[in-house]
C-alpha cells in the first residue's frame, strides 16, 4: 500500500478501474454460475423423480412376491445412468430386497429416512419413491445422485469463458483510461508546478490559473485563496517579529540557538545582558556557555540538554549564573529541539533573569506555607486538648480521692505540658527570623527535674525501665533559663534515653556545678551507644543515625531543636557514648542565684471556684462540631443550674436558632462543616434580631492575626482551646452584665436544660 500511495495519480487511477472492472465481471460471472448450478439441480432432480416413478411402479410386483432377483435385475438396469450412484430397494418393514452402491452410500439412505420426496444435499440427491401396489405401499424404492462431475464440468467452463471475458474487459479499461485520464492530471500537475514555483521563491503573490469548473477547479480556487492569507500573515508576521524583539529589549528576554553539529551558539543582545556580557561580546561555543553557568548547577544544566535531545521532556531548567563581576543571578530557559530527517540538528529557545521573582516567589510561598501550617496544626492540636484539660480540670473541681486527684495532676500536666510545645511550634516564624523570645529567669532545677521525670515515668514502666536521680539534689540550686525551653529540652534527653535503652534497663539524672558558674544535668542511659563516627551527625535536622530503620517512632529534629533552645539560652549540649555501654547526654546553663521571694505557682486550676450566683433563665446557644467540646461545656455549665444551653453543629441552623430564640449568650466555633465561623458571626452582626447578642469565639486558632480579626469584626470575647475553666465562668459573668435590647424568647426553658437543636453531621 505505501508503493501505491507513491505512485503518480494516472496509474492509480487506471489501477483503480481495472480492479473495479474485475470486480464487477466477478461477480456477474458468479452469479450467473450460481443460477446454472441451481438450475442443474433442479432439473436433475426432476429426472430422478420420473425415473424413480417408472422403477417403482417397475418393481412393485417383485416386492410383492419378495422376489429378490427381480428387484435386482429391474435396479441393475439404473446403472447405466451416470448420475444414478445408488439405489435401494425395500419392503415395507424396511427390509433390504436389492441393492447396488458404496457402503458410504448405503449409509447415507439408512440415515436419511426420507419417507417420500427428495433431499438435496451438496451435489448428491436422494430420492424416496414409495412402491405401491392395489393401492396400498408395499415398500419403498432410493435413488442416490451424484451431480459432482456435471457441476465441475460447468465451473470449467464458465471459468474459462471468465477468463477471456476479464482479459478483454481490461484491455479495453485501459486503453480507454490512458485516453481520457489526462483531462484530470493535467490540472492537477499545473496547480503542483504552481506551488513548487512560489516554494522555490518564496513569491506569495503568485496565483495558479484556473481552467475547469470542476473539482479541481475548486482546489485550484481553494489553492488561490490560502496563498492570499499566507501573504496577508507573512505580512503579518513580519511586523510581529519587529514587535517581538522591541518587547524582548523591554522585558529582558532573550532568544538564544544552538547548532548541534557544529556546537556553534547564536545569541541575541538581550540574552548577552541575563548573563551579564556586554552586546558585543560573542559567545560563539556551548563550551563559553558552561563556563558562565554556576559550577554547582552545571551538571543539572547538562543532564538537562542530554534529557532533551534523548527524546525527553522538552528542554526546562532554571539555574544560576556568574556574571563577569561575581554577582550570582537566576536565570529560567526552555527550549526545543529541531531535527531534520529524525536527528536532532538545532537547539532554539529562551532565557530569562528571573532573580528577582524568585526571591519574591520563595518569600510568599513560605509565608504562605507558614501561616497554613501553623494556623492548621494550632486548630488540629488543641481541639482534642480541649477535651483532655477542660475534663481534667472538671475532675479536679469535684472534690476526687488522694488517689485521684494525683491521677489528675499527671494529666493536668502532661496536657499543660503538650499545650506548651503547641505554643512554641507557633513561634517558628520567629525562630526562623532569629527572634525567638525568651524569658531567661532563675529556674530551680530539682522542680524541673521532678516534673520531667513525673512526665516519663509511665513511659518507663511500661518498657520496665527503672528511671532514678541524683538523692542529692539541692533545691536551691537555680539555673537561668527559660523554664518552658529548659523542661523541653529535659523531656526530650529523658524521651530518647527510655526509647533506645532496652527492656530492663536503666536511665539515670543528675547533675553537679563544675565550677565554672555553670550548672551541668547529665542523662545516662543503658542503651546499646553511638558509633564515634556518627557523633558528628547526631545534632543534625532529621539525622536519627539509622534508627528509622527499627520500630522506635521519632523525626529527628529533637535534639537538634534542643541545641538550638542551649544556645539561645546561653547553655550548650553535648554527648558521651561508648557502643555496647549507653550514652550520657549533658546540658549546661549559667548558674543564677536563687530568687528571694518565691512566687506561688498559679493554683487556680486546684482550688475549687464557687460559681457566682446566675439570674434566672439565662440562654447560651453553642454552635460547635466537636462532640467531646459539647459534652465539656454542658458539664461546665451544669455548675450554674439557672443557665440553659441550646446547642448546634452547624452554622445555618444556628443562625436560624439565633433568630428564633435570641439568647442572651452566643458561643461559637470557627471550624464548621457548612460555614466559616467568621461568616456566622458577620451574618448575626448584620441582622438587626441578633446585632445585640454577645457572640464569644471558641477556637483552637490561638495566632494574634485572627484574634484581632474576629475581636475586630465584634466578637465580645476570643477564648482559646484548651479551655481554661476559670477563665470561661469570668467570661460568663462578664457577658451576662452585657444588657439585651429585648427579651429572650429562649427563657422559657426550664433551669438547667440542656437541648439539642440538630443531630450529628
Amino acid at each position: 500500500m505505501l508503493k501505491l500511495r507513491d505512485r503518480p495519480i494516472r496509474q492509480k487511477i487506471t489501477l483503480v478501474i481495472m480492479m473495479i472492472a474485475s470486480a464487477v465481471l466477478l461477480l456477474a460471472f458468479a452469479a450467473l454460475f450460481c443460477f446454472q448450478a441451481y438450475t442443474l439441480k433442479q432439473h436433475s432432480a426432476h429426472e430422478l423423480a420420473v425415473v424413480g416413478e417408472i422403477t417403482a411402479h417397475n418393481c412393485a410386483a417383485a416386492v410383492m412376491f419378495k422376489d429378490e432377483d427381480a428387484a435386482a435385475q429391474i435396479l441393475g438396469g439404473l446403472r447405466t445412468m451416470p448420475q444414478i450412484v445408488s439405489a435401494r430397494l425395500e419392503l415395507a418393514d424396511q427390509q433390504q430386497l436389492a441393492f447396488f452402491g458404496t457402503p458410504r452410500d448405503e449409509t447415507q439412505i439408512k440415515a436419511a429416512r426420507l419417507e417420500s420426496g427428495f433431499r438435496i444435499d451438496g451435489d448428491r440427491i436422494l430420492l424416496a419413491q414409495p412402491v405401491m401396489a392395489s393401492g396400498a405401499r408395499e415398500g419403498t424404492l432410493y435413488l442416490l445422485a451424484d451431480l459432482h462431475a456435471t457441476t465441475s464440468q460447468l465451473l470449467k467452463l464458465y471459468g474459462g469463458i471468465f477468463a477471456l471475458v476479464l482479459v478483454a474487459s481490461l484491455l479495453v479499461a485501459f486503453i480507454l483510461s490512458n485516453q481520457f485520464l489526462h483531462i484530470i492530471t493535467t490540472p492537477i500537475l499545473r496547480l503542483a508546478g504552481t506551488a513548487r514555483t512560489i516554494a522555490d521563491h518564496n513569491d506569495y503573490s503568485v496565483r495558479a490559473a484556473k481552467v475547469c469548473g470542476d473539482e479541481v477547479g475548486v482546489l485550484t480556487d481553494a489553492f488561490n485563496q490560502m496563498l492570499a492569507q499566507i501573504q496577508s500573515q507573512d505580512t503579518a508576521l513580519r511586523e510581529n517579529e519587529n514587535k517581538l524583539a522591541q518587547a524582548q529589549a523591554i522585558a529582558h528576554l532573550g532568544y538564544w540557538e544552538r547548532d548541534l553539529i557544529t556546537d556553534r551558539l547564536m545569541w541575541s543582545s538581550e540574552t548577552n545582558r541575563v548573563f551579564g556580557l556586554s552586546p558585543e561580546e560573542d559567545v560563539n561555543n556551548f563550551a563559553r556557555f558552561q563556563e558562565l553557568i554556576y559550577p554547582e548547577d552545571r551538571d543539572m544544566v547538562m543532564q538537562a540538554v542530554g534529557v532533551a535531545l534523548r527524546g525527553g521532556p522538552r528542554y526546562e531548567v532554571e539555574y544560576r549564573v556568574v556574571w563577569p563581576s561575581g554577582e550570582v543571578r537566576f536565570v529560567y530557559s526552555q527550549g526545543v529541539i529541531l531535527d531534520e530527517a529524525g536527528q536532532p540538528r538545532r537547539m532554539f529557545g529562551t532565557v530569562q533573569d528571573v532573580t528577582e521573582r524568585k526571591l519574591v516567589d520563595e518569600v510568599k510561598r513560605a509565608s504562605k506555607a507558614k501561616s497554613e501550617f501553623l494556623s492548621r496544626m494550632s486548630h488540629e492540636l488543641r481541639t482534642p486538648l480541649n477535651a483532655i484539660l477542660g475534663f481534667g480540670q472538671l475532675l479536679e473541681r469535684q472534690k476526687p480521692t488522694e488517689v485521684q486527684r494525683k491521677r489528675v495532676g499527671y494529666i493536668l500536666s502532661a496536657g499543660k505540658h503538650l499545650l506548651d510545645l503547641i505554643n512554641e511550634v507557633l513561634d517558628i516564624s520567629r525562630i526562623e527570623a532569629g527572634r525567638m523570645q525568651l524569658s531567661l529567669e532563675p529556674v530551680c532545677v530539682a522542680d524541673a527535674l521532678e516534673e520531667t521525670l513525673d512526665l516519663m515515668r509511665p513511659l518507663a514502666t511500661e518498657r520496665s525501665i527503672q528511671l532514678s536521680a541524683s538523692a542529692d539534689i539541692d533545691a536551691g540550686v537555680h539555673v537561668l533559663a527559660d523554664r518552658q525551653r529548659f523542661k523541653q529540652v529535659l523531656v526530650n534527653l529523658l524521651n530518647n534515653a527510655v526509647k533506645y535503652t532496652p527492656f530492663f534497663g536503666g536511665v539515670a539524672v543528675s547533675y553537679h556545678v563544675p565550677g565554672n558558674e555553670k550548672v551541668r544535668v547529665l542523662v545516662s542511659d543503658t542503651g546499646p551507644g553511638i558509633p564515634a563516627e556518627k557523633l558528628a551527625r547526631l545534632f543534625t535536622p532529621f539525622e536519627r543515625l539509622g534508627a528509622e530503620q527499627s520500630a522506635i517512632e521519632g523525626t529527628g529534629l529533637g535534639l537538634a531543636l534542643s541545641q538550638r533552645l542551649m544556645d539561645a539560652m546561653g547553655g550548650s549540649i553535648g554527648v558521651e557514648s561508648a557502643v555496647g555501654k549507653g550514652s550520657t547526654f549533658w546540658i549546661e546553663l549559667p548558674l543564677a542565684k536563687s530568687p528571694l521571694e518565691r512566687f506561688p505557682r498559679d493554683g487556680a486550676a486546684n482550688g475549687a471556684r464557687q460559681p457566682s450566683s446566675e439570674p434566672a433563665s439565662r440562654s447560651i446557644l453553642y454552635i460547635e462540631d466537636n462532640l467531646s467540646n459539647l459534652a465539656l461545656i454542658e458539664q461546665m455549665l451544669a455548675e450554674r443550674p439557672g443557665t440553659a444551653l441550646l446547642t448546634c453543629m452547624q452554622g445555618k441552623v444556628g443562625l436560624d436558632l439565633a433568630r428564633q430564640h435570641t439568647p442572651d449568650l452566643i458561643l461559637l466555633d470557627l471550624h464548621l462543616p457548612d460555614l466559616p465561623g467568621w461568616d456566622v458571626l458577620s451574618q448575626l452582626k448584620a441582622d438587626s434580631t441578633t446585632r445585640h447578642i454577645p457572640v464569644v469565639v471558641i477556637s483552637a486558632d490561638a495566632t494574634k492575626r485572627q484574634m484581632n480579626r474576629l475581636m475586630s469584626a465584634g466578637a465580645a470575647h476570643y477564648l482559646t482551646k484548651p479551655l481554661d475553666v476559670n477563665k470561661f465562668f469570668q467570661v460568663l459573668d462578664e457577658t451576662n452584665g452585657i444588657d439585651s435590647v429585648e427579651q429572650s424568647p429562649a427563657a422559657a426553658i426550664s433551669n438547667g436544660d440542656v437541648k439539642e437543636a440538630c443531630p450529628s453531621p
